[in-house]
Order: structure tokens, then sequence, then C-alpha cells
């Protein structure tokens, strides 16, 4: 545990995506150096210890979905004034809420984490884009977590302040290092089969379709098992996967898990003997990270902004986006223990020395905390009404943000209103 470096408490409010694993140990760290911390969330069952959850609120308006947001966009602007936090901390630069973070008259820090700053993955509008470029360029400080990340950020306007930062992996496969059967015997995949695990989501981004081709090409040589996680979950692009699975012969090979708890995800990377992860676009994965905390070898993309951190055939085997490939190095690391061992040895140390970095660095992004949190924040009037006047437009013309038929709504209309001009925010 890291020791603060200052007497002194900050209040910090987090906006992120909840249904990220690693946005766990992102707010919590902070929490442990003693810190008020806050994080605004839609889902009242997650928790985290030591940080308070906050629901933002809207009208109660029935299938109104575009009035309830705006009706939470008031809420959230009060909830920022009540918390009252010294900085607001954004993790994915992309979001109703981190969106609206920069019209805010408070030190701002945003993290990048890949497909936020890489519009190839999310495919977003330009509005989305302008409004996305307009955070960064109104934050006090970014973090990046690779210089590939941080040159995206560059690309688009920003003129420095910007820090390359990883935040290491989630603290429930630490310890690792360790073999699991569970997945086995709940599958009842056999004692000597080859267990090859694609631990991405399942959309066409993460071509789960060459993974699944080139696994068919080595069940002709060895007795092997794939798992193929769902954690996010493309339901056209599933079928298709399932119509391969089918085309191919291999239904009796390959498990599609269902959702699983993050308590399981060890024990998932544990029983396999190989990790799959090879998309066409990505940050700087944290399936890598994972995998390597249990000695998993994994089998990634050959991409430029890998190369930071990955060495082909020492920490990873790279390969191109080539079913055949994919087979090939798999038949590698099945064939030869001596491969095998190396790679996940020396991703296990890259692990242990990025950890090692990321908290001796976690000193000094306190420090830099502490240093905006003393600034008195001034924001420019008219910058931050032409990016509310954005996202109003976004709400009015985007359905994919505001179609959502789940937005927590208070139980009457006087509750609302007694939200916004009378008692604190709203916890779980």
């Amino acid at each position: 545990m890291i020791e603060p470096i200052m007497s002194k408490k900050m209040r910090i409010l987090v906006i992120g995506p909840v249904i990220a694993p690693h946005l766990y140990d992102r707010v919590q760290c902070f929490a442990r150096l003693g810190h008020q911390v806050a994080l605004v969330t839609n889902t009242p069952d997650y928790t985290i210890p030591g940080v308070d959850s906050l629901i933002i609120k809207g009208l109660p308006l029935g299938g109104m979905y575009r009035t309830i947001a705006l009706s939470r966009m008031v809420g959230f602007y009060s909830l920022v004034k009540r918390f009252d936090p010294d900085i607001i901390m954004v993790h994915y630069a992309a979001g109703l809420w981190n969106w609206m973070a920069a019209t805010c008259s408070r030190p701002l820090v945003v993290s990048v984490m890949g497909g936020d700053v890489l519009f190839e993955q999310t495919g977003p509008s330009r509005l989305e884009r302008r409004l996305t470029a307009s955070l960064l360029n109104r934050a006090d400080w970014v973090l990046a977590e690779s210089d590939y990340l941080k040159n995206a950020v560059g690309k688009m306007g920003r003129k420095g302040g910007i820090t390359t930062f990883t935040w290491g992996v989630n603290s429930r496969f630490l310890p690792g290092r360790r073999r699991e059967d569970t997945f086995r015997k709940r599958y009842r995949i056999k004692e000597d089969a080859k267990i090859v695990l694609s631990p991405r989501g399942m959309f066409p981004i993460y071509n789960i379709d060459i993974i699944v081709r080139g696994f068919a090409g080595i069940c002709r040589r060895i007795e092997a098992s794939l798992l193929l996680s769902t954690v996010y979950v493309d339901p056209r692009y599933k079928k298709q996967i399932e119509n391969l699975i089918t085309d191919l012969g291999i239904e009796d090979k390959v498990v599609i898990l269902p959702e699983l708890a993050d308590e399981d995800i060890p024990a998932l990377y544990g029983c396999a003997d190989v990790a799959v992860s090879i998309p066409s676009s990505d940050g700087m994965p944290r399936s890598f990270f994972e995998a390597s905390a249990c000695n998993t070898p994994m089998i990634m993309a050959n991409l430029e902004n890998y190369r930071d951190v990955i060495i082909h055939r020492e920490n990873a085997y790279c390969v191109e986006l080539d079913a055949q490939e994919v087979t090939d190095a798999l038949w590698a690391l099945l064939e030869s223990k001596a491969l095998h061992k190396r790679i996940g040895d020396n991703a296990a140390r890259t692990l242990d020395e990025m950890q090692a970095r990321s908290k001796r660095h976690l000193s000094f992004i306190e420090s830099m905390f502490f240093r905006f949190a003393g600034r008195a924040k001034h924001i420019c009037f008219l910058k931050a009404v032409i990016h509310f006047f954005r996202l109003v437009m976004l709400l009015l013309l985007s359905p994919s943000i505001v179609s959502r038929t789940d937005q927590p709504v208070f139980d009457s209309i006087p509750h609302y209103i007694e939200s916004i001009v009378g008692r604190g925010p709203s916890k779980k």
C-alpha cells in the first residue's frame, strides 16, 4: 500500500464505465490513499469498498427518454455542486457524463483507454469525435496507457500535458502464477486436451472468426478445446460465430462461455494453456497482463501500438490477422514446452516490472492531483456553452445514447426537484 505524500485529503469525483473490470482498481487506489472518492454510476449493484456510488436520476417521464436524459443532465450539475470535488477524474474520453465533465469549473484529469480515442474501433459520429476532442483539450492533464495512445490524443489538437501511465492489472489476479482446473471440470474437458482461451468480447473487431478457424486447424493435430468469452457480445456476430463452428464441425470442441463474475476470471486464465487476442485495433490490452499474471502465454495481433511492451517470441507470440498464422502459432506454443515456458515466464516478468513501475508512478500521479486541486479553475464560458449545446444536439439526434429504457429516475417529480435544490447526491 502506498502512503499518501501529503496530509491533506482530496475529494475526487470519478466518471467512467463501470462495466469495465479494470475501473475497480483505478478508483479504489485513491480511496486506499485516504482520499474521499465517489463514482458516478447507473448500476445500483456495483460497489467498490471505500468508494461512494452516486446515481444521477431523472424525471419519471415514462418513455420520454430524451427528456429524462436532459433532466439527468441538470442532476449532474447539482451532484457536482453538492459533492464539491477538488478534482474530477474521467476514465474513458467518451460517454454522456464523461463529456459533461468538460463543462464543469473543476480541475479535470482524463485517462484514455483505447476505443475512446482510436475511432476505428467504435465508429463514433463526427459530433461524438468533436465532443471527445473538446474534453481532451479542456482537461488539465491526460493520462495514456501507451505512447501510441498518447500520439492519438496529440492528433486531436492537444498540446502537451499528456503522460504515459500504465495502471496495472486488477488486484484479483495477484498473486497469480497458478494453474486451475475449475473450468476443465465444469465443462467436462478431457484431461489430456489443451485449452485455448479467447478472452475478448464477441465483436467483429476482435476477429473471433479468425481465432475459430485457426483453432480448427490445430484440432487436426492434437486434442484441444476452445473457450470463447462473452464479456461483451454483438448478437449478430455471435450467431455468425455459432454457424461457423457448426460448418467447421467442431461443436464438441468449443465452449461459448456465459457471462462470468469478475472473481471467476483468474481461474479462467489459469486453466488455459494458451490465450489468443488478435483485434484489428487496440489500446494496451488488459488481457495480456491478466494472462501474464497466470503465466499463460498469449498469441497477439502484430499491432504497432503493442511494440512499447510486446516482443515477438519473447513475452508473446505475434501474428498477422490470418487463420493459418493462428494455427501455426498455436502449434508452436503447444508443441514446444521450452517456447511455451519462455514466453509465459517473460510475460510474467513484464507484468512484475509494470506493476512496480505503476506503484512508483502512482505517488507522482497523486502529487499532480494535489497540484491541480490547489488551483482555482476558470473555464471559457463560451467554449463550455458550445460543448453543452453539442451534447444537447447529440441527445436530440442520436438514438444510441437516448434509446435507453433503464435510465434511473425518481419515483415522483417533487423528489426530483428536492434532489436538485435540497438534499445531497443520490447514493445507492
